[in-house]
């Protein structure tokens, strides 16, 4: 038996976003969620399980998935610089970023790889605060295999009992409020902050169900990028 409590906040240390796309109303020129190959954003992350760690996001090239010209972002943190996750989307430049998979390198081997054939719309613009959309549902799916939150899973088997357990999963989105953050990188104003809610709920051999409150909530700053970045994952206590 075991309990999974995650608290997590990431904060902007370094922006370089380079250029293009439409007038930014800054004297320069930038896409609404920027994508420019290059443009890498350097976070500050600190948990409540371990030390603190930089975060680096960086837009590298591009991947065909199953005929599909992606954009690819890779993920690199200073505590396991061989770890490397990457995520393969598409940027319309009108209305949505739709992400069609998603793999993990350590070591120069690909540990874990997964596909999106119809897409994932994670992100919705030109934001306008209390829009609401439906990012991902799916039921008597295996943890491990779960589109954005599979890295919180060792194995199948949450309740180590020999057996591997599924879970059903909604994700939605809504934009809360629109507000100035400050952080390390600097002041960032009418930034627009965005609730992730996952209604997860774990199928378990041993322990039966288990529902799991997680939340992620970012501040995205059009032409700039996301800035500020929190999210939690509890499970009852005690459990079932």
């Amino acid at each position: 038996m075991r309990r999974l409590t995650l608290a997590v906040s990431i904060i902007a240390l370094i922006v370089l976003v380079l250029s293009c796309g439409e007038d930014d109303g800054n004297g320069g020129t930038e896409n609404y969620i920027p994508h420019k190959d290059g443009s890498t954003w350097t976070y500050q992350v600190t948990s409540n399980l371990g030390p603190p760690y930089q975060q680096t996001q960086t837009i590298n090239g591009t991947r065909n998935i199953q005929g599909i010209n992606c954009q690819v972002i890779e993920t690199i943190i200073t505590l396991d610089p061989n770890h490397i996750t990457r995520s393969f989307f598409v940027d319309n430049d009108t209305d949505k970023q739709t992400f069609y998979g998603f793999e993990e390198e350590e070591g120069g081997e690909i540990t874990y790889y997964s596909e999106f054939p119809e897409g994932i719309v994670f992100l919705r613009y030109p934001f306008t605060v209390g829009d609401e959309w439906e990012i991902y549902s799916a039921e008597g799916i295996k943890p491990t295999e779960c589109p954005f939150i599979s890295d919180y899973f060792d194995d199948d088997d949450f309740d180590d009992d020999g057996q591997d357990d599924t879970m059903d999963i909604s994700i939605k989105a809504k934009v809360e409020a629109q507000e100035d953050v400050k952080v390390t990188a600097g002041d960032f104003s009418n930034c627009y902050r965005i609730l992730y809610s996952y209604d997860i709920t774990l199928h378990c051999t041993d322990m039966g169900e288990i529902d799991v409150d997680y939340t992620d909530t970012v501040w995205v700053k059009p032409y700039t990028g996301t800035v500020k970045w929190q999210f939690s994952m509890e499970l009852p206590d005690p459990m079932p």
